[in-house]
C-alpha cells in the first residue's frame, strides 16, 4: 500500500507547483512606466508561508530533510521539506538540530512552496506521540 501512496501523494503535491508556476509567468511591457506596477505585483506574490501539524516520521540530517505525516479529512499527506541556512528547528523551546529531533514525535512545520520541492521555513518539536 504505502508503495502506492507516495508516488500518489508525490504527484499531487506537484500539481499545485505547476499550476502557481504558470500563474506566475511574467507579463508583457508595452511601456516604460509598467516597470513599477509590475515590481509591486511580483512583491505581493512572494510564496506564502504553509503551516501544518503532524507527526514527524523522518529525517534525514546529511541531506537535511524531513518528512512529516499531517492528517487530513481524507488521510495522511506526507509532506517532505529540505532545511535552508535560514531554518530554525526547536525542540524544547530550544534551538537544536536535525540530529536531536525524535522520530514520532508531534511537530509543528513551516514551509514554502517552491518549484523545485518544499522548503522548511521552521520546524517545532510540541512532544512525543508515544504513550
Amino acid at each position: 500500500m504505502r508503495r502506492i501512496v507516495v508516488p500518489v501523494l508525490s504527484v499531487l503535491l506537484a500539481v499545485p507547483v505547476i499550476a502557481l508556476a504558470q500563474g506566475s509567468s511574467p507579463r508583457p511591457q508595452t511601456t516604460g512606466t509598467a516597470k513599477a506596477p509590475m515590481k509591486s505585483a511580483q512583491a505581493s506574490e512572494a510564496p506564502k508561508a504553509l503551516t501544518l501539524v503532524g507527526t514527524l516520521e523522518h529525517t534525514t540530517p546529511k541531506s537535511g530533510t524531513v518528512l512529516v505525516d499531517v492528517p487530513t479529512q481524507k488521510g495522511i499527506l506526507k509532506v517532505g521539506a529540505t532545511t535552508t541556512p535560514a531554518t530554525v528547528i526547536k525542540a524544547g523551546g530550544k534551538t537544536t538540530n536535525l540530529d536531536a529531533l525524535q522520530p514520532d514525535s508531534k511537530v509543528r512545520i513551516t514551509v514554502h512552496r517552491t518549484a523545485s520541492g518544499d522548503q522548511l521555513v521552521s520546524l517545532n518539536e510540541l512532544g512525543s506521540m508515544k504513550g
